[in-house]
């Protein structure tokens, strides 16, 4: 597997097994919290909002809005299909909302025990097989990093951690060492964001993966970093497709793993509109659990 370049692209379903959400699951879970009374993160919500502009009002609109959007499975689907002018919904609070909550449950979910407690984890799959192809040296399993890259379209960084824990395990070095070699051998891409930069703790952006909710600081750099799709791309957004463009075109099988094929999503990645890959390659996989028979066949 390794003796050619391999590109994997994740989406939710690829976090699942370690206590993250799926598109559908995280937009039920925001409902729940949201709802008046019910809890701490209501409240917590309630009490940071005013440094986002935002009034208590608008964290509660913003549940109304994810209760009156059914057929939208996502957060992300919600914003996108709310922000036509003509609806009159005052977006830029409802995006700032979206991101607050949407920060608040990834990182409820960072839960250190669940990275290792599933035995038949692709996760754990893939580490073991690059530790063996390695010989179990250090240098060669860093070496792969030429050839294994990860574009993650979650927010979490379940992944980065997973193998941060694991390189410090089986290797015995430390937690420091472990995550500037990591940073420095292997391709980590979020194009949508992430909440906080795991692998450089000189970086303003960073966050532990701690599972620490209750503290406004971790919720500001983790709200700061996500984007959702219908966001305009800066400079920096067109700089990271460009890359993972280039990526596709360099590797010879792209894998797609617990991915949505979410057709906006596709385009950015260089597949048209029949999800034909554009960019040219050997061999592109994919994981379709949960699709349709319909979604199967199209895709």
């Amino acid at each position: 597997m390794f003796t050619q370049k391999n590109l994997i692209i994740i989406g939710a379903g690829g976090s699942v097994p370690y206590g993250f959400q799926t598109g559908i699951g995280l937009k039920t879970e925001a409902i729940n919290i949201l709802a008046p009374g019910n809890g701490a993160e209501i409240s917590f919500l309630v009490k940071i909002a005013p440094q986002y502009d935002l009034e208590p009002k608008d964290i509660l609109a913003f549940r109304k809005l994810l209760q009156n959007t059914p057929y939208d499975e996502s957060i992300d689907a919600v914003i996108q299909s709310s922000s036509d002018p003509r609806k009159g919904i005052e977006i830029e609070k409802m995006v700032s909302a979206a991101k607050l909550v949407t920060a608040l449950l990834i990182i409820k979910c960072e839960k250190k025990d669940k990275l290792h407690e599933r035995n038949e984890s692709w996760y754990k799959a893939l580490f073991d097989k690059l530790y063996a192809s390695s010989d179990r040296k250090l240098t060669g399993f860093l070496s792969f990093g030429q050839r294994l890259a990860f574009v993650t379209f979650n927010y979490d960084r379940s992944l980065e951690e997973f193998m941060l824990i694991s390189i410090c395990e089986r290797f015995g070095i430390q937690e420091k060492e472990a995550s500037k070699l990591l940073n420095e051998n292997f391709v980590f891409i979020h194009p949508h964001g992430q909440v906080g930069i795991l692998l450089n703790k000189d970086d303003p952006a960073f966050r532990d993966y701690d599972g620490i909710w209750k503290n406004p600081d971790s919720i500001k750099v983790a709200a700061g970093k996500i984007k959702f799709i219908t966001e305009d791309l800066t400079e920096e957004d067109n700089a990271t497709f460009s890359k993972i463009k280039d990526l596709i075109r360099d590797f010879h099988k792209i894998h797609f793993v617990g991915f949505g094929y979410n057709p906006d999503n596709m385009a950015r990645l260089g597949f048209d509109s029949t999800f034909t890959n554009t960019l040219g390659n050997d061999e592109v996989y994919g994981t379709l659990k949960g699709k349709t028979p319909r979604d199967r066949g199209f895709i």
